[in-house]
């Protein structure tokens, strides 16, 4: 299906199923009004959009579906899916409406593949994959909850970039692995954080870390300013390496125990 700029209202008092085409790279949904006044929409399968996702009222059971935004469209009022993927071809910009976020829970994956996200928030709860395609954008990614996650990285010092970042687990360990690159501000709030072997690069443009916190890897690599909080100490442990390529560090502080 090809999609169009009709609009589908999913609505009513019955269960319904939304059931995808299961392709993440081919197929489009029209616009989607999710406006229920009783019942349960079931989504399964994977479902493709390029179109705006409206969820107006109304029980989703996202179940073990994927979604992927995969155009430049908008996406209006907080619902949970399960897995999400943001994977637009040529760069497009996802607008996810202020005051909506987006959840996936602790058993889903938020896949970041290509384009832009702005504007709303995103919690995950589980997993989060970051290509180095990967364009960023201004919306904030907030890994939260109690569960055990892993942050995936791009794997590229010099490609992709990332949504601003709030680290706030009241439970569980976030593991960072690969090379994450970024060009948005960077929060630590609380929770454990492994750092493993990863690198974490800052990048691209001005950007603030706050929160004290212990990275493995650490390089500062564009000509801008980067700012440290006051009161924020950012530490390199003795294993980890830290590179000060391009850029000013201004106010905080950086703990290296290691090259």
């Amino acid at each position: 299906f090809d999609g169009g700029t009709a609009t589908l209202n999913i609505t009513g008092t019955a269960n319904q199923t939304l059931t995808g085409g299961g392709s993440a790279t081919a197929g489009y949904c029209t616009n989607l009004n999710i406006n229920k006044t009783l019942g349960t929409l079931t989504l399964a399968s994977t479902i493709r959009t390029n179109r705006n996702w409206t969820w107006t009222a109304g029980t989703v059971d996202a179940g073990t579906s994927t979604v992927v935004f995969a155009g430049t469209l908008g996406i209006i009022g907080s619902m949970s899916f399960y897995n999400l993927t943001f994977y637009p071809p040529g760069g497009y910009t996802s607008t996810i409406a202020s005051g909506t976020t987006l959840t996936v829970p602790s058993a889903g994956t938020l896949n970041l593949t290509d384009g832009y996200i702005d504007t709303g928030n995103i919690d995950a709860y589980g997993n989060i994959n970051l290509a180095s395609t990967f364009d960023g954008g201004t919306a904030t990614l907030n890994i939260t909850g109690t569960a055990n996650q892993t942050l995936t990285g791009g794997g590229s010092a010099t490609a992709g970039d990332f949504l601003a970042l709030n680290i706030n687990k009241t439970a569980g360990t976030l593991t960072l692995a690969s090379t994450i690159r970024t060009g948005r501000n960077w929060t630590y709030t609380a929770g454990t954080i492994d750092a493993g072997t990863s690198t974490v690069v800052f990048a691209i443009r001005s950007l603030t870390i706050t929160g004290s916190h212990t990275l493995n890897n650490v390089t500062f690599y564009s000509a801008v300013t980067y700012t440290i909080t006051s009161g924020t100490t950012l530490t390199v442990p003795s294993a980890g390496t830290l590179t000060l390529t391009d850029g000013y560090i201004d106010t905080g502080n950086i703990d290296a125990y290691g090259n």
